[in-house]
């Protein structure tokens, strides 16, 4: 082979060390452009995660402010480390008066606070500490140890005013980025203090009801603990006052009964635990103790509606009981004196009633004898008399004749006092014979007002009325005694009225059945006495006179009231004196249960007799 030139050898030599490093040169280039590819990525991920942060850090930012601008009532104050105000939050504008733009960088946090406060704080932590503290120094020592000072101080406004607030101060940064100070969160406590002010005076209203309520009241927790009482609680039980302290045990109470003998004999440690298995069980109870001296407390106790213990009441009875005693001995004294009374009620309803009978037949014998008298004496000796001319013998004569017509006028009125007395004898004595049927309200009336039309047909100057309404119920009944009570009625207002009106009307009653009036233009009587008029034997009188009219038999409205009560029904007068009255009684409807209305015979009149006794 043969050789280059030397020269030319040479030249390739060089040209293969540049293409090496000519290689060389674009390895490095690739890697650099690799590398700087990289260091982009990289600086632009951390840009993004930069603009992530400071994102983030504005709307952390932007929460917070939002944050400190609804706490209105919530003043939030940053100072540097010489008290100038660097923060100042809408709230503290609020409560403190000044807007953020007054305050900032120009008022101490020291201008907030009252500076009597703030001069007794620092005498009061200089002794403490035993060196001189003030100004801020004051809430140095708490923040220094990492901790905050929170305690009540009272806040000045722009205007001069005070208030008190809860004041919580920590501390702020780091001393040694410069930017230390002081946060400062301050709470009104006005709310607050109001609210205190109106509980304390409730509260001193209830211990003064307590106190003088005539009851004595405790409450224990649920852990037996006594919580609340008042001062009749402690005397009524007789305990000392070393043993009324909030938290006592209820054990200790009963212990102290048990040993001075308030539970009877006995172990005084069981009697003791008897009682706490019953407080234990949280349920209401209601008993009476008998005390040593003879006192009674009657004590009630209640669980409280949470389960967080239960109230007790003690209440001495002691009067209540002896008063209990003596009406219990004064009702056995009654009951024996309304026996007594009863039975002499039945002597002298079944004397009268015998009496009445032994009278019955020598006055009628009476009657007889005295119309033969007046006959024979019209027929033989008054003709006789006339015949003569003889004025003084015609006048005797017409004595004679009015002597006789007065005792035939007496003997029949009393004739119908004998048959009132028997009448009323027999209801209330239970011997009546009642002829009970379902009756038609228009027929009783009716053959009342007709039976009772001869009254009335020789007065012109009474009006006689009768009004019935139409579709009345029918009611159930003895229609005699029904009868009997309308004419009783009419017969009453027809001695009473001189002139005017006298009307019967039957209409319906409230509640249902039938009502029945009587009522007249008469004398009338004062409304007092318009419950003494259905007493038997009682005439309406002005002290001792008889009211306008001369005295009747006093038994006809009280017949009326045994036989309108007999059958669950009721009566009474309405009257005016110089106007009229009115009597007005009810019955029940007939039903298919009309008896439930009906008492037994007598009873009515025995229940109103003893009413009266």
């Amino acid at each position: 082979m043969d050789t280059l030139p030397r020269g030319l050898d040479d030249t390739l030599s060089r040209l293969a060390a540049l293409a090496g490093e000519n290689e060389m040169l674009r390895q490095e280039l690739r890697c650099a452009h690799e590398a700087s590819a990289i260091t982009a990525r990289v600086v632009i991920d951390q840009f993004e995660k930069a603009e992530g942060l400071i994102s983030r850090y504005h709307q952390a930012r932007d929460r917070l402010q939002t944050i400190l601008d609804a706490a209105t009532e919530m003043a939030v104050v940053a100072c540097s480390r010489d008290g100038t105000i660097r923060l100042f939050s809408r709230g503290a504008e609020h409560l403190l008066g000044w807007r953020e733009g007054e305050v900032i960088g120009r008022l101490n946090l020291l201008d907030l606070l009252d500076p009597h406060e703030l001069e007794e704080r620092g005498r009061h932590l200089s002794d403490e500490l035993g060196r001189p503290v003030a100004g801020l120094a004051i809430f140095d020592h708490m923040v220094g140890l990492g901790r905050s000072d929170a305690r009540e101080w009272t806040y000045r406004r722009r205007d001069g005013t005070t208030f008190p607030v809860h004041l919580s101060v920590t501390a702020l940064g780091r001393e040694d980025d410069g930017e230390a100070g002081l946060l400062a969160v301050a709470m009104d406590l006005r709310p607050v203090k109001e609210t205190e002010q109106r509980l304390t005076a409730q509260t001193a209203i209830l211990e003064a009801v307590l106190d003088n309520m005539d009851q004595g009241i405790s409450m224990f927790d649920r852990d037996l603990r006594l919580v609340v009482w008042n001062r009749r609680f402690a005397e009524l039980l007789e305990f000392p006052p070393d043993l009324m302290r909030p938290g006592v045990m209820l054990a200790d109470l009963f212990r102290h009964n048990a040993l001075r003998g308030e539970y009877g004999p006995g172990d005084p440690e069981t009697q003791v635990a008897e009682r706490l298995d019953l407080a234990r069980t949280m349920e209401p109870h209601r008993f009476e103790r008998r005390r040593p001296d003879g006192s009674v407390l009657e004590i009630r106790g209640r669980p409280l509606s949470d389960g967080a213990g239960f109230v007790t009441t003690y209440t001495d009875v002691t009067e209540l009981k002896q008063n209990e005693l003596r009406l219990q001995r004064a009702n056995e004294e009654l009951a024996a004196v309304i026996e007594r009374l009863t039975e002499l009620d039945r002597l002298k309803s079944d004397f009268l009633s015998t009496v009445s009978h032994e009278l019955r037949t020598p006055l009628t014998s009476i009657r007889g004898f005295v119309k033969i008298v007046l006959r024979d004496f019209e027929r033989a000796i008054a003709p006789l008399v006339e015949g003569e001319g003889n004025d003084r013998a015609r006048a005797k004569a017409a004595r004679i004749r009015d002597n006789l017509s007065v005792v035939l006028s007496e003997s029949a009125r009393l004739g119908t006092l004998i048959n009132d007395v028997l009448d009323l004898a027999k209801i209330e004595s239970g011997r009546t014979e009642w002829q009970d049927r379902t009756i038609k309200v228009a027929d009783l009336v009716q053959e009342a007002t007709t039976a009772a039309a001869g009254m009335f047909a020789a007065r012109p100057e009474i009006d006689f009325v009768v009004e019935v309404a139409p579709g009345l119920p029918r009611v159930r009944g003895d229609a005699h005694r029904g009868q009997q009570v309308v004419l009783n009625l009419l017969s009453n207002a027809n001695k009473f009225t001189d002139r005017g009106r006298i009307a019967v009307r039957a209409a319906r009653a409230e509640g249902g059945g039938v009502q029945i009036a009587v009522a007249d233009t008469g004398c009338g009587f004062p409304a007092a006495k318009a419950e003494a008029v259905f007493e038997r034997f009682q005439q309406v009188t002005d002290g001792d006179v008889l009211i306008d009219k001369p005295a009747g038999t006093g038994l006809g409205l009280a017949i009326c009231k045994e036989i309108v009560e007999h059958y669950g029904g009721r009566i009474w007068a309405e009257s005016r004196p110089g106007v009229g009255s009115t009597f007005t009684f009810t019955l029940p409807a007939a039903t298919a249960g009309h008896n439930k209305h009906k008492k037994t015979q007598g009873e009515s009149s025995r229940e109103h007799r003893n009413r009266g006794r």
